[in-house]
């Protein structure tokens, strides 16, 4: 963005440069050289909100990212050079439950505990819509990126409803018995995953409103739900501090569950925790309440990184789209950007 642009926005955070781990620092040009992203320094703690920050992504260019939480305010940030809060996007009326972008960058929506959806023009900070109907606490949304950006949210009000982005009419809802806490779209536009209070996951065939199978190996909350690239498996993350992965393929065996990733842990905040896919779909990140941020290796299970140096749940992990970095958000107020050897 150019500077008349971030200028038009207010701003009110600020960068510290601060290791993960004690006694991390550069010290000569052969470490230089070992470095593995753009960043300007290895890891980096993003000040700013004023509550707890319960998502942050970055865009699907990976320069900027944006993160939300109970403050009721959603921060925009450079993520290269002098890191910096570039804007500030206001005027939800309650939390800032979830954050999805639109493919060429220029749009956010967000999901809040006001029972609405809005989208924003990231260049200019101006709201463009307000998706009203819930009736309950929007607890995420996704985004179809494809042809016309559709727009899947579940709710507390025990609904899935897709929305054209373009209006601000639901086009398809669906009810269930229980509230839905988690949602992710295919590529295709055709099916939709949920999670919800009963801890099952459910595949919806969006052209007939019927469940195309159920996904049943969590015994709690979904927390999370998210499609790998190719959209040929899903990633869930629950209040039973199991990760998991299933092959969602059409064809694919009646037993769908392929691996379970151990560590993370979700206590008595009782918080959405995310999980996260990297680029290349090798690794898998999820937020823990022990402080923690939990990557692993998504074919063997192995536990690759435990990134310690938030002060609070960790509540929402991204990885960048191309390079070695990871996002994440907590309790504490901060976002980290840490870059992975």
């Amino acid at each position: 963005m150019d500077k008349r642009k971030e200028s038009e926005f207010p701003q009110n955070g600020h960068v510290v440069k601060r290791p993960r781990v004690e006694d991390v620092t550069l010290v000569s040009e052969e470490d230089t050289l070992s470095r593995t992203s753009d960043l300007i320094a290895p890891n980096l703690q993003m000040l700013g909100h004023s509550s707890e920050v319960l998502v942050s992504r970055f865009d699907t260019s990976g320069s900027k990212f944006a993160s939300g939480g109970m403050d009721r305010q959603i921060l925009l940030w450079n993520v290269f050079g002098e890191v910096s809060n570039f804007g500030i996007l206001s005027g939800a009326k309650g939390a800032i439950t979830d954050l999805q972008w639109s493919r060429d960058g220029e749009v956010l929506y967000n999901a809040c505990s006001d029972t609405n959806l809005y989208s924003w023009n990231t260049n200019s900070g101006q709201k463009i819509r307000k998706y009203k109907g819930h009736a309950g606490v929007v607890n995420a949304l996704d985004v179809l990126r494809v042809g016309s950006e559709l727009l899947a949210s579940v709710s507390d009000d025990s609904t899935l409803k897709v929305w054209d982005s373009r209006s601000r009419d639901c086009i398809q809802s669906i009810g269930e018995k229980f509230p839905l806490t988690a949602v992710a779209i295919s590529q295709q536009g055709t099916t939709v995953y949920t999670g919800g209070i009963e801890g099952v996951i459910k595949a919806w065939d969006l052209r007939t409103n019927e469940v195309l199978y159920t996904l049943t190996e969590h015994n709690d909350i979904i927390t999370s739900l998210s499609l790998s690239k190719d959209g040929s498996t899903l990633l869930s993350n629950s209040m039973d501090s199991t990760v998991r992965t299933f092959d969602v393929k059409p064809f694919a065996p009646s037993n769908r569950h392929i691996s379970v990733y151990s560590g993370a842990v979700h206590g008595l905040e009782h918080n959405l925790l995310g999980a996260a896919w990297s680029g290349d779909t090798r690794l898998i990140a999820a937020g823990s309440s022990d402080r923690n941020t939990y990557v692993w290796s998504s074919s063997s299970g192995e536990l690759k990184y435990q990134l310690p140096g938030h002060e609070g749940c960790v509540n929402h992990v991204d990885f960048h789209p191309t390079q070695n970095i990871i996002l994440s958000c907590s309790s504490d107020k901060t976002m980290f950007l840490g870059e992975l050897s």
